[in-house]
């Protein structure tokens, strides 16, 4: 698709980590914003990068998650 605005949507959980916890950490301690969502029928982490996002940016997110899935949050 060629377009000229940018931008997406996504939704993750991770097995054995709280989303709230999980978001907690990483607007705290890493300074990255999303949306913890938990829902009767479903939770996780909302994200939103837009035409600003650097891919540097996605890849510190990326990097982070798996750490924390990794080494836990604590």
């Amino acid at each position: 698709l060629d377009s000229k605005w940018g931008g997406g949507i996504g939704f993750f959980s991770v097995d054995g980590l709280d989303p709230v916890k999980l978001g907690t950490w990483l607007v705290t301690r890493h300074r990255i914003a999303q949306t913890p969502i938990v829902h009767p029928e479903f939770s996780g982490i909302r994200v939103t990068p837009n035409v600003y996002t650097t891919l540097d940016e996605i890849d510190r997110f990326s990097d982070l998650v798996l750490v924390a899935m990794r080494n836990g949050i604590a």
